[in-house]
């Protein structure tokens, strides 16, 4: 391998590490103040606990057609709201809630797409949880 050829590699290498980390990094996000606490997902989860939570945190997930998705919510709220929505890529909203327990649904998914599980809170004092199993 001559010297140009090993700074092609590096080069592209450098552009796929660079857009494999962006890629990552837009599957969450959002725009929220959180105060004494946080917020951290994984691809089926997202959980937090935290003195106050203002603004929206979000989660992306591919979905296929003709699937099934388990939602599992709970949530402990001492003040403000809490609610959390299932959004399609069109932004309709395909499930939402703001109870302060556990609550279970199942959703069937008509259209393939990136999807959003998005928890808006409002001066929210408390902790919640979310799982997701796609079938």
């Amino acid at each position: 391998m001559n010297s140009s050829s090993r700074y092609n590699y590096r080069y592209y290498l450098g552009i796929i590490l660079f857009l494999s980390v962006l890629l990552l990094n837009a599957c969450n996000g959002g725009k929220y103040v959180i105060i004494n606490g946080g917020i951290q997902s994984t691809s089926h989860s997202m959980n937090g606990s935290y003195s106050k939570f203002s603004g929206y945190y979000y989660r992306r997930v591919e979905l296929r057609k003709q699937t099934k998705v388990y939602i599992n919510f709970f949530s402990k709220t001492k003040r403000g709201s809490l609610t959390l929505e299932l959004i399609d890529d069109n932004g309709n909203v395909l499930f939402k809630t703001n109870r302060n327990d556990e609550e279970n649904e199942r959703i069937s998914i008509d259209n393939s797409g990136m999807y959003k599980f998005e928890v808006i809170g409002k001066n929210h004092k408390g902790n919640f949880k979310v799982v997701w199993h796609i079938s």
